[in-house]
């Protein structure tokens, strides 16, 4: 993947001179006339373009200092940064800004500052005071604004300057809660757009939601943090429960618990599920796009209701196609679940994983091969039902294999022992259902 930005080996050194250096007393004493402070210390990292990439640390661990060298404001003592693309060189929320000239004026010279032309500047100030909520004080001076609203506007015009890059120094939590919400929407769409995001913050939680990796600054020195990933699933039957004849209810399949327990550790699941509801349910619902809009997400797992590829499979393809442009807005990659046959229909599976494949292929979204995985297992031990009483859903050994086959798509590996131990599959079972879900999946 093409890279925005680029450090090797980065060293920044300042040297202070001590006051008490330039007294008579001080030079009789022999005080040091300065001394060093190493900003950063041989700091490496590479951002890939179209990435929202975070940078923590304490006080004077050097955040600022970094941003100032990628920008061009500083030069290194040792070792290079480059980027790649157009960027801003006014990195906090006060720089640039006026005063006593109106908003409108200092929409104008902060977009110069960054990179627009005047007419371009003007050309886009409706949109930036419409995003900064702002359209109705365009003509008062800055000075008469709350600090919130002005950092709105700094905000606003950095969004709509068409940087590559974009950087931006403890300014992710800016304005009230309804304005940090839309802000972090727009961030986290900015990979969707090609542009690159770098941020410094302390907020570690927001910074989890933005950025896939982090660079954790201590002591100038840095260390790239790759958390655990973060995975919505949006389906029908990726849960189900059984009524037992005493009334209590057994889960028999969960499928997002069980590939959490199969991932590597602390891995992010949430899930919008509701037992027969389409894509198409899901998407005029709306609670499934407001979640793919509300935070960063590695994955997002799509699973339509299993009849649909055979009943309406275009119906299908509109809410997959639908799904697929938010889910790549908001930088995070699409996987497809395929569904599996009912009990009995298995000649139906080969149509319903063409249907799955075609449309993978046309999306550049990856294929999760659950139901071709389940007729695999079916054809190689008939007997070893992977349904649920009804036909439908899962039973516990199927809920495994689909889970198997996700996770493995998903992490690049088949998962850890144990999550099967919870559902009772005896270990020549779970040793069968490995080797199909690996056979499967290229593993």
């Amino acid at each position: 993947m093409r890279a925005a930005v680029r450090a090797e080996r980065l060293c920044k050194r300042f040297r202070h001179t001590l006051p008490r250096y330039d007294t008579l007393v001080g030079r009789l004493r022999g005080l040091d006339r300065g001394a060093d402070t190493w900003a950063l210390a041989d700091v490496s990292f590479e951002v890939a373009a179209g990435e929202c990439f975070g940078i923590s640390g304490p006080n004077g661990a050097g955040k600022s200092t970094l941003l100032s060298l990628i920008a061009g404001i500083l030069e290194p003592t040792s070792g290079r940064v480059e980027t790649f693309g157009r960027t801003n060189t006014l990195l906090s929320l006060g720089h640039g800004l006026q005063p006593e000239l109106s908003v409108l004026d200092n929409i104008e010279i902060c977009g110069i500052l960054m990179g627009l032309r005047r007419r371009e500047a003007l050309r886009r100030r409706d949109a930036i005071l419409d995003f900064a909520e702002l359209g109705a004080r365009a003509e008062l001076r800055l000075a008469e604004l709350s600090t919130g609203q002005a950092g709105r506007l700094a905000v606003s015009t950095a969004l709509h300057a068409d940087l590559d890059i974009v950087l931006l120094d403890e300014t992710l939590s800016v304005g009230d809660a309804a304005f940090q919400a839309k802000c972090e929407a727009a961030f986290a769409g900015l990979g969707g757009q090609g542009k690159t995001l770098l941020a410094a913050s302390h907020d570690l939680e927001l910074l989890r939601r933005l950025c896939r990796r982090t660079l954790r600054l201590s002591d100038g020195r840095g260390e790239v943090v790759e958390p655990a990933p973060a995975v919505l699933f949006i389906g029908n039957s990726l849960t189900c429960e059984e009524k037992g004849g005493n009334g209590d209810r057994r889960v028999l399949n969960d499928v997002p618990g069980l590939v959490s327990a199969l991932g590597p550790g602390g891995v992010a699941v949430e899930k919008v599920v509701g037992d027969g509801k389409t894509l198409q349910d899901h998407w005029e619902d709306g609670r499934a796009v407001e979640l793919i809009r509300s935070r960063s997400w590695d994955f997002v797992v799509l699973q339509e209701e299993s009849t649909r590829p055979l009943a309406d499979a275009e119906g299908m393809a509109r809410s997959v196609r639908l799904f697929n442009d938010e889910i790549r807005k908001a930088g995070a990659r699409p996987v497809l679940f395929m569904t599996w046959a009912q009990r009995g229909e298995q000649a139906d599976q080969d149509l319903i994983s063409r249907i799955y494949r075609d449309l993978g292929a046309e999306l550049g979204a990856v294929v999760a091969a659950v139901g071709s995985a389940w007729a695999a297992a079916i054809e190689k031990r008939p007997g070893l039902d992977l349904h649920a009483a009804d036909g439908r859903h899962a039973a516990p050994r199927g809920s495994y294999l689909a889970s198997r086959v996700v996770a493995a798509v998903l992490f690049g590996h088949g998962g850890k022992g144990g999550a099967a131990a919870r559902l009772g599959i005896p270990p020549g079972d779970v040793r069968f259902l490995d080797a199909v879900a690996e056979e499967c999946s290229g593993r």
